[in-house]
């Protein structure tokens, strides 16, 4: 449901979190000084006074992912009653498309979002259609990142990730994806299907273990 969340301006630190009333009106007592007031609200993009947009975040009691060099500090002093702290929150836009192996079957993933300077934001699953969805995003530019077992990971759009499996991805080689005033629907991804190998090991007791590691020509572990 609806919250609002208040910061300290200075530190940045998480002060309170009041619950708003069936009118969506809220009211907090606090001690003077200076605030920074945040709403979130599920299926909602979280904003920060006065009016500024907020990209998810994954730690939800900190002004990560808020502009607050563009927010507007609450300063309460002792006594006095600061009215009209208000807030509008949009539904956003999606970020959503399909993932496929390189014979074009879906493939169930999991997708990693980041802002554009490589911070993550979130993750979701693709479906077994290979389908998925970001949702609720303020406008931005943003990374996505694919990875599925026994598939090679890429960034959007198609760049390949190093790596012996192919799972080292270099965020700075990722496209960025501008959304503005509506979903951008076409994030798609091809992943390049692994080799495997296949074995059995015979042991002389029932009891015993065994494992087995692969490496590369140059020694390098590769599986296990």
């Amino acid at each position: 449901g609806p919250v609002v969340m208040i910061f300290d301006a200075t530190s940045g630190n998480f002060m309170m979190q009041q619950l708003l009333d069936g009118n969506g009106t809220y009211s907090a007592n606090i001690v003077p000084g200076s605030y920074l007031v945040v709403a979130r609200s599920n299926n909602y993009v979280s904003q920060i006074y006065q009016g500024i947009d907020c990209l998810p975040w994954t730690n939800y009691y900190t002004l990560q992912g808020c502009p607050t060099g563009q927010a507007t500090a609450v300063t309460v002093t002792a006594g006095a009653t600061i009215a009209g702290v208000d807030f509008t929150l949009d539904q956003g836009h999606r970020i959503l498309g399909q993932v496929r192996d390189d014979s074009n079957f879906p493939v169930t993933a999991n997708l990693s979002l980041f802002d554009s300077a490589g911070n993550i934001l979130g993750t979701t699953d693709s479906d077994t259609f290979g389908h998925y969805a970001f949702a609720t995003l303020a406008s931005g530019t943003y990374k996505v990142e694919a990875q599925a077992n026994g598939y090679g990971s890429q960034m959007y759009a198609n760049r390949a990730c190093g790596g012996t499996l192919q799972t080292q991805c270099d965020l700075t080689q990722g496209d960025l994806i501008l959304l503005t005033d509506q979903d951008v629907a076409t994030i798609n991804f091809s992943l390049p299907k692994l080799a495997s190998v296949y074995g059995t090991i015979n042991a002389s007791s029932q009891s015993s273990y065994a494992g087995v590691n692969v490496v590369d020509s140059f020694g390098n572990p590769a599986g296990q």
